[in-house]
């Protein structure tokens, strides 16, 4: 499906987001016609428009919590 990344549904690439803004300043796309281009809800089109930097995704802390527990543990596991 254009405008999602397979890994993970739901984020717009920052190539997608270049090409939305480039087609509509420069080659006067509508909204409507690059959301349904893109497969997008018009207002998500309009948002990536607005935004003058890339697109920031928060980041989890759960990679940090595992590694700290995963540094805890024994490095090898006896089995009874």
């Amino acid at each position: 499906m254009p405008g999602f990344l397979p890994e993970n549904p739901g984020v717009i690439d920052v190539e997608e987001v270049a090409e939305i803004r480039r087609l509509h300043f420069v080659e006067k796309v509508t909204v409507s016609e690059l959301a349904k281009q893109f497969k997008l809800f018009r207002p998500t089109i309009r948002k990536h428009l607005h935004t003058l930097d890339e697109p920031v995704y928060p980041v989890r802390g759960g990679a940090e919590k595992l590694n700290n527990r995963l540094s805890e543990r024994p490095a090898t596991f006896e089995r009874p």
